[in-house]
């Protein structure tokens, strides 16, 4: 897996701090923040706003009230650590793509065909997220919906595998017809999950 790097132990330190401190009583309160990483209630939308902890990470919201940056943060670092625990990260390809995604949380649903987590072809599917190219990603949210709930670490998962393969990010799943993706990845969405719900994020 290669060393870590500062910036990997740091982010580590981090969120080890956040998993360990009393979750019912931390809120953030962001300071310092530049026009594009606040959402403006005031501004047309959909807005696109930064995404704290990645240099070129994006999120497009489409209310102030609904997936503020900050957990979206947490939820990307979570993740990321646990991939990295899990596959580790040559060539820090994971880390280079996620510090360059772009979320859609569009409320539209999309439907169309595509493969269900075991590899089966299915018509005519209601999406509840899309990774539209290696560094895109949509999620549809639901009112009252968290992240854990939300499907972004898969969409994430997708990504990831896009960024080691270079070529797709494995839209078949378990399936045979593309590789990359294994019951280890399907776990790591649940493990990840698990614990962004235990954490109210």
């Amino acid at each position: 897996m290669g060393s870590i790097s500062i910036g990997k132990l740091a982010l580590f330190i981090v969120l080890v701090g956040i998993t360990f401190s009393c979750v019912h009583t931390w809120k953030g309160v962001p300071r310092n923040l530049e026009a594009h990483e606040i959402c403006d209630s005031q501004k047309e939308f959909p807005q696109m706003i930064q995404i704290p902890m990645f240099t070129s990470a994006w999120q497009v919201v489409y209310s102030c009230d609904f997936r503020h940056r900050e957990p979206v943060a947490i939820a990307m670092a979570i993740y990321y650590l646990e991939w990295y625990m899990n596959f580790g990260d040559p060539g820090n390809n994971v880390w280079k793509a996620l510090n360059n995604v772009m979320i859609d949380w569009s409320p539209q649903s999309k439907r169309g065909n595509a493969y269900n987590v075991t590899g089966d072809y299915l018509n005519d599917v209601s999406f509840g997220g899309l990774a539209l190219t290696s560094s895109f990603i949509w999620v549809k949210p639901h009112h009252g919906e968290i992240i854990c709930e939300s499907a972004l670490i898969h969409e994430l998962v997708h990504i990831s595998i896009w960024a080691v393969k270079k070529t797709d990010g494995d839209p078949d799943h378990m399936g045979s017809k593309y590789t990359g993706w294994s019951i280890d990845h399907t776990a790591l969405i649940q493990n990840v999950n698990d614990t962004l719900c235990a954490l109210g994020i």
